[in-house]
C-alpha cells in the first residue's frame, strides 16, 4: 500500500490525505484542492480502480474479499451487506 501511495503524483497523494487521512467530504476536498466536486468524484473512482489493479497484481484481491466477507458475517451482515 505504501508503494502504491508513494507512486502517486503529488496532487493525488494530497487528495488521499485530505479524503482518507483527514476524513474530509468530497465537497471539502474539492474546495481544498480548488477543483469541482465532479473532478473529486472522478479522481476517487480512478484511484480506487488503480488500487484494485495494484492489489490484484500482487495477489491480494481474493484474500481481502474473503476477509471482508468474514468480517461482514461476524458483524451480522449478509454477503450483500444487508443486516440480518
Amino acid at each position: 500500500m505504501r508503494r502504491f501511495l508513494e507512486a502517486l503524483p503529488e496532487g493525488e497523494r494530497r487528495f488521499v490525505a485530505l479524503r482518507y487521512e483527514q476524513g474530509l467530504s468530497q465537497e471539502e476536498v474539492a474546495e481544498a484542492l480548488g477543483v469541482g466536486r465532479r473532478r473529486v468524484r472522478t479522481l476517487e473512482r480512478r484511484l480506487r480502480a488503480a488500487l484494485h489493479r495494484a492489489l490484484r497484481s500482487v495477489g491480494l484481491i481474493e484474500p481481502l474479499k474473503r476477509a471482508w466477507l468474514g468480517l461482514g458475517l461476524m458483524l451480522g451482515l449478509g454477503a450483500g451487506g444487508a443486516v440480518r
